[in-house]
């Protein structure tokens, strides 16, 4: 089995963020995204979404649903 190069890597686990922010973003409602705005807005570049607690426990909510489809 052929071992990915640090560039694949990181191309796949972007993509893999890309696809669980891409459905984070969706289940927002309308406030949500509007307070999302704001924290932008606010936080400037020391915003990270990854680590906002709405995030976590949207990812919590989302891993423990696809547990208990296995």
């Amino acid at each position: 089995m052929a071992s990915l190069s640090l560039e694949e890597t990181n191309d796949y686990m972007n993509d893999y963020m890309n696809e669980y922010m891409n459905d984070y973003m969706k289940s927002l409602s309308e406030d949500e995204l509007k307070a999302l705005a704001i924290a932008q807005d606010h936080l400037k570049t020391s915003f990270d979404m990854v680590k906002s607690i709405h995030y976590q426990k949207w990812l919590q909510k989302r891993n423990q649903i696809n547990i208990n489809k296995k």
